[in-house]
């Protein structure tokens, strides 16, 4: 769930969008909130949700290898927008040789690309990972969150547009 300050806020950088075409790239660890922005979009917005989980969830698989996972991941990508779907894309993207490979394999898929990053203190993402079913190692998110503070997504990755969340 998502507060109406960040409700509002969702609201105005859907307007910069455009009708088709369109690509949304959400960046943050596990626990910042990027499956509840997703939803607030897909729910109100005609946006599919493209993620590794929902992949994962299709195939009825924890056994997929990562590469069989992301091939599929890219190929769901590149066909939605392709489709001239609007996508939102639900996964950590914290470090930025991913978004490269991303924003790579769907350049000249989107009309406009926009670039999420959640805003999400470390020991947030930490007590809301808890909630979880399969909750990831404290260790796992703490890398994530520093390399997406060592690094974080710029305009030269290819977004036009990149907002915090």
């Amino acid at each position: 769930m998502i507060d109406y300050e960040t409700e509002i806020k969702l609201d105005a950088v859907m307007q910069l969008c455009k009708p088709t075409h369109d690509f949304i790239m959400l960046v943050g660890p596990p626990g910042s909130g990027k499956t509840s922005i997703c939803e607030y979009i897909t729910d109100r917005y005609d946006y599919t949700r493209v993620s590794p989980e929902l992949i994962r969830k299709e195939f009825n698989t924890e056994n997929l290898s990562n590469k069989e996972l992301f091939s599929t991941v890219y190929n769901r990508l590149a066909s939605e927008l392709n489709n001239g779907n609007n996508i939102v894309y639900d996964a950590t993207n914290c470090q930025a040789q991913f978004r490269n490979k991303i924003m790579s394999i769907t350049e000249g898929c989107y009309s406009h690309a926009t670039c999420l990053v959640m805003n999400t203190s470390l020991v947030d993402c930490l007590n809301r990972n808890q909630s979880y079913g399969l909750p990831v190692k404290e260790k796992v998110i703490e890398e994530m969150y520093l390399n997406l503070k060592k690094r974080p997504p710029s305009i030269s990755e290819g977004y036009d547009v990149i907002i915090t969340i």
